[in-house]
């Protein structure tokens, strides 16, 4: 295979051409039913044909038939024996360099492993109700060591191919497959997300320090992983699985807490059950916006990626809204002595204090990057769209903890850092009336041109405002905005002209009143 690869006509080797085959085999077997009838006439190992031969001794045994019914367990025993032949084949692959070969048999492994799935180990049941133990599934926790699902091993043969460093691996197909395993099928799989993430953020950059480049080539504990070759278009993987799970969150959310937390008419096992789920739900946010914060503090180059973070993150913040909104309790359940769970109130800070002030800092840093850069009108168009979505959401989310914590009079943005204003635009009107009104001013009181002029002309029931502090004249007579004055700590005025004066003080600490105001537009009247 090797040796076809330097082929001048670069056809699919007979290697890739069988593994392409095996493929489209096992989708057709799974879309009929029909997986473990196919394992059942597969070949085993020598290993596993002889312990069969010991357990059976002598004894007759049919051969498989197409009438095996083709249940999950069904499957594990007819796929899990094989799985040792196939991985051992993806790793004569890559360790011959034939990438494309061992990606498109390891995909054959991820769409066994999704099967594989669907079987359940046995465990016992102490979550108190059926409702959490689903939503502790579905999220996908910490699995229990007791009874490992049969797909575990795929997961620790995934991180095992992740530690080939020579040869290099080029294949970014190969990788985000490989990682993809390693992340799905872990026993946790917040652990190994955690792990990936931060791997890639030592190999990429960190904007933490200083904005600068990652120097290392390979990774330390995933070495396959290569900077920008392989790490940076490899982000999509654990960014797309974070997207997933949200999926999943969001429909447990619509389907057992969408009326709250806590809901007149329940009866004490049902209102456990309840408060249980909303504090799984609250642990599994909370772990996966931690891998989403690391994400968002790397120094991504690629377009796509970039985008595909901004559309995760609105997803994030939209489920924060809803989350926020069900544990908003009614005025009875309070007087009752109901309050907000520790779960619910640690999510809040871990938001406030790890993601959104990184949130701005990655969209200011994004639109610093394209300076200088070549305009590209299509990109300009979807991120006019895209970011004043997420701005919208993150406030959306911040209105709605001051309504939840107003309920059990609490403060839920005490950790919230004070965000950059960007509510506001130039109205061209107002300013000529301004700088106008200036120029007056300064012609009457006869100075010349050094002191700041200053003046105010009302048009249509507004009103205009220019703060230059110790700006020259000149430049506010020519018609051009001043800029804001800006004091130690971003202290200054709202926006270049603006007619409500509203002032900032980053030393000062808001209340959730004060905060919500600051972020709102209908506090600016030059808006």
């Amino acid at each position: 295979a090797a040796a076809d690869k330097s082929d001048s006509h670069n056809s699919d080797t007979l290697e890739q051409l069988s593994a392409a085959a095996v493929l489209q085999l096992l989708k057709l077997a799974e879309s009929t039913q029909q997986l473990a009838a196919l394992f059942n006439r597969l070949p085993e190992s020598e290993d596993v044909a002889q312990q069969k031969q010991k357990q059976e001794g002598d004894m007759e045994v049919d051969a498989p038939t197409d009438a095996v019914v083709d249940t999950a367990a069904a499957v594990a025993a007819a796929v899990v024996p094989r799985l040792p032949q196939i991985e051992q084949c993806i790793d004569t692959l890559m360790e011959n360099s034939c990438f494309k070969e061992a990606q498109t048999s390891a995909e054959c492994l991820m769409l066994l492993g999704k099967q594989l799935g669907h079987v359940q180990p046995k465990v016992e049941d102490t979550s108190g109700g059926a409702a959490a133990a689903a939503a502790v599934n579905s999220a996908g926790r910490q699995r229990q060591q007791a009874g490992l699902p049969a797909y575990v091993e795929l997961s620790r043969w995934a991180e095992s191919a992740l530690q080939q460093d020579d040869p290099e691996v080029k294949s970014v197909g190969l990788a985000k497959v490989l990682l993809e395993m390693y992340i799905r099928f872990a026993p946790n799989d917040l652990a190994a997300l955690k792990t990936t993430v931060q791997e890639i953020q030592s190999l990429i950059g960190d904007t933490d320090q200083d904005h600068t480049q990652a120097t290392q080539q390979h990774g330390t504990v995933l070495p396959l992983l290569m900077g920008n070759k392989t790490a940076q278009p490899s982000a999509a993987t654990p960014m797309g699985y974070i997207d997933e799970c949200f999926g999943q969150i969001e429909r447990l959310m619509a389907g057992s807490l969408k009326a709250g937390v806590v809901q007149d008419g329940d009866s004490n096992n049902v209102a456990q059950e309840r408060l249980l789920l909303a504090r799984e739900v609250c642990k599994r946010m909370q772990g996966l916006l931690e891998c989403l914060a690391v994400m968002v503090n790397t120094i991504f180059a690629m377009p796509a990626v970039v985008d595909q973070q901004v559309r995760v993150l609105t997803r994030a913040y939209k489920l924060l809204t809803s989350i926020a909104k069900a544990y908003q309790l009614p005025k009875p359940a309070v007087a009752a002595g109901k309050t907000l769970s520790k779960e619910f109130e640690d999510l809040v800070s871990m938001v406030h204090k790890d993601l959104t002030h990184r949130v701005y800092g990655f969209l200011t840093d994004e639109q610093e990057a394209q300076r200088g850069m070549k305009v590209n009108i299509n990109r300009i168009k979807r991120e006019a769209k895209i970011i004043p979505t997420l701005i919208f959401n993150i406030e959306a989310w911040d209105k709605q903890l001051v309504a939840t914590g107003r309920a059990v009079s609490k403060n839920l943005l005490k950790d919230a850092r004070r965000a950059t204003c960007r509510d506001f635009k130039i109205n061209n009107p107002e300013l000529k009336a301004a700088a106008a009104a200036a120029a007056a001013a300064a012609g009457r009181s006869g100075e010349n041109g050094g002191a700041t002029a200053a003046g105010s002309a009302r048009s249509g029931g507004g009103s205009a405002a220019v703060s230059g502090g110790s700006r020259p004249a000149s430049r506010q007579q020519s018609g051009q905005p001043s800029d804001a004055a800006v004091g130690e700590e971003g202290e200054g005025r709202c926006s270049i002209i603006c007619t409500c004066k509203v002032n900032y003080d980053s030393k000062a600490v808001p209340s959730d009143v004060d905060m919500l105001a600051g972020l709102s537009t209908t506090k600016h009247s030059c808006v």
